[in-house]
């Protein structure tokens, strides 16, 4: 059975998107366990994910 190109292949827009899906992992899990260690509030947590959201907004556009 010939399988040709059908689906084998890792294109870049699956890479881009296991990225983005790494950088929300990332925030969601290790800024909670960060928090307790660097002794930070709720609101300089949420204040790190921000910022890193605010640099995807101006990477997408630039």
């Amino acid at each position: 059975m010939y399988m040709g190109d059908q689906g084998f292949g890792y294109t870049l827009d699956d890479a881009l998107v296991q990225l983005e899906a790494m950088e929300m992992m990332r925030l969601a899990f290790v800024g909670l366990a960060i928090q307790p260690e660097w002794g930070l509030s709720a609101n300089q947590e949420s204040m790190i994910s921000t910022v890193a959201f605010a640099g995807m907004l101006v990477g997408a556009y630039s």
